[in-house]
Formats: C-alpha cells, sequence, structure tokens
C-alpha cells in the first residue's frame, strides 16, 4: 500500500516532506532526453523511436496509454527541456512563428504576431547573403524581435539546424546546468506573493517540521514522530477506511476505533505508560484529540521554557 505520492515524498523538510532529490532527478532523466535526441543512432534510441514515436518527435509524441515506465519517464521532463533549447544552424528547419530559435529571449519564440498574408515560414529565408536582412526584420517584427535575432551569429559553414542548450557554453546538455535552471525555476516560484492567512499558516507548519526534524533523538524517532504529523500510521481505523477490510476498532482494548491519537493517549495501555513517565505537560490534555495540535503545543511549552530535554523524553515515550 503506498501511504504518500512522491510529488509530496520530495518536497523539501520544511514543508513536511522527507526532501527526497526530486530535482536532481529529474536533471538526470533530462541527460537521458537529450543523449536520445543527439545520438538517433543508438541502439536504444532505434528501439524507442521504432516503439514509442515512430512517425513523430520525441519531444511532440504523446504518450501512449499503458506506456512503460521508462518512457513515462521520459515524458515527464520533456516540457522542461523543450522549454528551454533553441536550434541553431543554416534555419531550414526552423518555423519563425513556431519554433524556439532565438536564445536570448525568453520562451525561445516570437513576441511579435504573425502579420496577416506572411508568406515567410523558415528562418533562412530571413537571411540575405552572410548576414540578417535588417530591412526585412524591420517590416516584419517589433524592435525587440530584431535586437534579439541580430544577436544570433549566422553558421559561416551553412551547417544544418541542430538543437543548442543555452545555458552553458559548449551548448550540450550537462546535469550541473540543468539542475541550475530547474533550481532558479524553483526559487522564482517561491517568490510569488502568498496571501496573509496562507503566509501566516505555512509558517507555523515551518516551525513545527523544523522542530520535529531538529529534535536531538534518533532518526527513527523523528522519522515516526513526521509519521504521525503526515497520519500515515498504519492503524485499523486507517486501514480500514482504505480497504473497508478487517476491523477499525483497537485490539488491546476493542472499545474504540484505533486511532494515531487513540494509541498514543486514550487507550488503557498508552495511559498507564503516561502515568509512568518521568516528564508531564500541564495543559496539553485537551490537545490530545488532534495529534498534530498537540505536538505544536509541545514545541510552544519547549520554546518558552528552553527546556528541551523534557521535549526529547517525550519524543521517545511515543516511540
Amino acid at each position: 500500500m503506498h501511504w504518500l505520492n512522491w510529488s509530496k515524498l520530495s518536497n523539501t523538510k520544511d514543508k513536511g516532506w522527507l526532501g527526497f532529490r526530486k530535482m536532481f532527478n529529474e536533471a538526470l532523466l533530462t541527460k537521458q532526453l537529450w543523449r536520445f535526441i543527439f545520438h538517433p543512432n543508438l541502439l536504444v534510441s532505434k528501439v524507442l523511436k521504432a516503439k514509442c514515436f515512430y512517425n513523430s518527435s520525441i519531444l511532440t509524441a504523446a504518450p501512449p496509454k499503458g506506456a512503460s515506465w521508462f518512457w513515462q519517464s521520459m515524458c515527464s521532463v520533456r516540457n522542461f527541456l523543450s522549454e528551454e533549447i533553441r536550434r541553431i544552424g543554416d534555419g531550414k528547419s526552423d518555423n519563425i512563428w513556431m519554433d524556439r530559435w532565438i536564445p536570448s529571449s525568453e520562451g525561445g519564440r516570437i513576441l511579435t504576431t504573425k502579420p496577416d498574408h506572411c508568406t515567410f515560414t523558415s528562418v533562412d529565408q530571413l537571411i540575405q547573403g552572410k548576414c540578417w536582412n535588417r530591412i526585412l526584420l524591420k517590416n516584419l517584427f517589433c524592435d525587440r524581435d530584431v535586437a534579439n535575432i541580430i544577436k544570433i551569429l549566422i553558421s559561416l559553414t551553412r551547417r544544418n539546424d541542430r538543437w543548442f542548450w543555452p545555458h552553458a557554453p559548449s551548448g550540450n546538455y550537462s546535469v550541473q546546468s540543468g539542475y541550475k535552471v530547474l533550481k532558479r525555476r524553483q526559487e522564482e516560484q517561491a517568490k510569488k506573493p502568498v496571501r496573509g492567512t496562507e503566509s501566516s499558516r505555512n509558517n507555523q507548519q515551518a516551525e513545527v517540521w523544523n522542530f520535529t526534524w531538529n529534535a536531538k533523538v534518533k532518526h527513527k524517532i523523528r522519522h515516526f514522530i513526521w509519521r504521525c504529523l503526515s497520519r500515515i500510521i498504519p492503524t485499523n481505523a486507517y486501514f480500514f477506511r482504505r480497504t473497508k477490510k478487517g476491523s477499525p476498532y483497537c485490539n488491546r482494548c476493542e472499545t474504540a476505533q484505533e486511532s494515531i491519537e487513540h494509541i498514543l493517549f486514550f487507550c488503557d495501555h498508552a495511559k498507564s505508560v503516561w502515568n509512568l513517565a518521568p516528564v508531564q505537560w500541564d495543559g496539553l490534555e485537551e490537545a490530545r484529540g488532534d495529534f498534530w495540535e498537540w505536538w505544536n503545543m509541545i514545541r510552544l511549552a519547549t520554546n518558552e521554557k528552553g527546556d528541551k530535554e523534557n521535549a526529547v523524553i517525550t519524543a521517545n515515550i511515543l516511540w
């Protein structure tokens, strides 16, 4: 049984998850996709093309229903790669209005809307001899597009169009440069403004998670508390809700449903353990109905009194 999906597990620890390196994995996958594009004669590239995108491109082919895990993984990073790569060369295979061929432009595409009855379609039609046709550029495009196009150096050897990764001097994709782009995107996303109440709630949650992960206890205990806070402890009530099998009631007392709070606080066995505990928290009984609220009050009490030893003892008792 899957307890949590990958998108949550790969999020950062201050947001309540395990911080798996999702971006690094995406950068590695993108490297493989780049390899298939630049080395179409490899056996694996030929097999993949014959099976998955025989009549189309690896960047545009739609994944069929029931596609293999490998092909689905490749498709998961296609948008990232196609949004960042550009095409350079003689311009014969680049569409002026559709393709990403301008390295210095955000998105790589022309900003100008295609004029009515315009017959120019390929980039090579904008070239006159070995330089850009500036008169034509000014007639077709806005000033910003013209400035970006003029910056592009025209190939003197008239080589065929090829993909170019603008974030590396060599033009070739690398895991390091891909990771940096993904990281920058994440930082830009994080800078977006958040509503006041939502921001306050997120800050409190981050403080709870940081308190949990920084607790001076064994890692298995921190992980257990994380599971309690994330409500993914395999209790009878949880199993019954997911599978509709078995009984949701506690195996020890058989008087109430076996929830996280029942196991840790309300079961007769749990009560006897807390009565013998060397540490007591005053005023927290009312919060025992919700483990998250109870643990948050432990955090607040610890910060107020500066007594982290009691929090450590409590964590060990929970374990």
